[in-house]
């Protein structure tokens, strides 16, 4: 009596069809490196809410970035408002 094949068939043919080719693998990994990389980035160039910290000073407004440390002074100028950077302190800054 002939032995009947399993209902499963050969588990190495069944692999060969679903499994991905070598082009396909690189692009899937492409794309889930990229994904990840734009992910990352996006929390990592997000500016947190106790970045940027504003005083009153002289009709303007002195600017700290928590961040860089970097101190700017913003003014009303006309219809706008003016900033500059202010680096040129090279020691402890003074009370306002």
């Amino acid at each position: 009596m002939k032995r009947s094949q399993s209902w499963v068939g050969n588990t190495d043919e069944m692999l060969d069809r679903i499994r991905p080719s070598p082009i396909h693998r690189a692009i899937i990994t492409a794309a889930i490196l990229l994904s990840a990389a734009i992910v990352i980035g996006e929390w990592f160039t997000r500016p947190s809410p106790d970045r940027f910290h504003a005083t009153p000073h002289n009709g303007g407004m002195m600017v700290l970035d928590a961040a860089t440390g970097m101190v700017g002074f913003c003014a009303p100028d006309g219809d706008r408002v003016h900033c500059t950077k202010r680096d040129h302190h090279s020691g402890p800054l003074e009370a306002f």
